[in-house]
């Protein structure tokens, strides 16, 4: 068990929680100009919107995905690697499957509590689609659990 929980997978949580979050912080800066805007207009009057986005949207994802790959990631790795399921097909897989249903707890509650305009409810739920098989890839690029098994 101390060789499955060893600096290389507390490295890869590092690197995985930083995919995600610059994922949502890439998706959170294009999106007003992809969404909001019908026409890009002049980038020095604006950079503060896109950076304010973007780091909003990476804030929010650091305080989701840190204890997502805590209760759920290192689970998974663990009995991935017991039962020597490694490749990263299998990782992105999990990584889509879990991003699914943060995606379906998001659903939830902004159809319960309306807490989100449409537009940015599909922004939100794009960008944890795209966050979890990145983050699960980066993570198992770093680890590399192959090599364990």
């Amino acid at each position: 068990m101390k060789k499955l929980l060893g600096w290389r997978v507390w490295g890869g949580v590092a690197v995985a929680a930083l995919a995600a979050i610059s994922v949502s912080f890439i998706a959170g800066f294009f999106y007003p100009i992809v969404l909001v805007f019908p026409e890009i207009p002049k980038m020095n009057e604006v950079m503060e919107v896109f950076l304010f986005i973007g780091g909003t949207a990476a804030i929010v994802a650091g305080g989701v995905v840190v204890p997502t790959l805590l209760l759920i990631g290192l689970p998974l790795y663990v009995t991935s690697v017991q039962r020597r399921k490694v490749s990263l097909r299998i990782f992105a897989l999990g990584g889509f499957v879990t991003s699914l249903l943060l995606s379906l707890v998001l659903t939830a509650l902004h159809v319960l509590n309306e807490f989100l305009m449409a537009k940015d409810f599909y922004f939100a739920v794009i960008s944890i689609l795209i966050a979890g098989p990145v983050t699960t890839s980066m993570f198992w690029v770093f680890v590399r659990p192959d090599r364990l098994a």
